[in-house]
């Protein structure tokens, strides 16, 4: 009978230590408190990006990210039946907009890779018609 006491007790605090802004977007849901989508502490929402493949055609490669505040994970799925390049473009925190990684993805795989920089933060994906020297390559297996 404690526990259950003490477990209350424990969401009642919680509930109670939601500042008033986020109150004011809270709305109730079982027992838990959401925070609206317009509350501005929320993270940024994910962003999707579709190339096209040259074959077989109507097959795309798709990319998503969610900007994090050291890292990126970028998921993605290639349908194509060729390498494709994934060209990252970042903004600085000083507005300045330009190139980032650039990674390349095997034929017809799909999988995430991580991408440390917390000086800027990616806003768009390419995908090059030619794979760029610069570009990491896979790894081989």
């Amino acid at each position: 009978m404690r526990t259950r006491v003490f477990v209350l007790a424990a969401a009642a605090g919680a509930a109670m230590a939601v500042t008033a802004p986020a109150a004011a977007n809270a709305e109730p849901t079982g027992g838990h408190v959401a925070v609206k989508a317009s509350d501005p502490v929320q993270a940024q929402a994910s962003k999707k990006f579709n190339g096209k493949c040259k074959t077989p055609k109507g097959k795309k490669i798709t990319v998503s990210f969610s900007p994090g505040n050291l890292s990126t994970t970028f998921k993605f799925t290639n349908r194509c039946k060729q390498k494709r390049a994934i060209q990252v473009w970042k903004q600085t925190n000083g507005g300045e907009k330009k190139k980032g990684k650039c990674f390349v993805v095997n034929k017809e795989t799909k999988g995430k890779k991580k991408v440390w920089d917390s000086m800027a933060t990616p806003y768009k994906v390419t995908f090059p018609k030619k794979i760029p020297k610069h570009c990491e390559k896979p790894p081989t297996s």
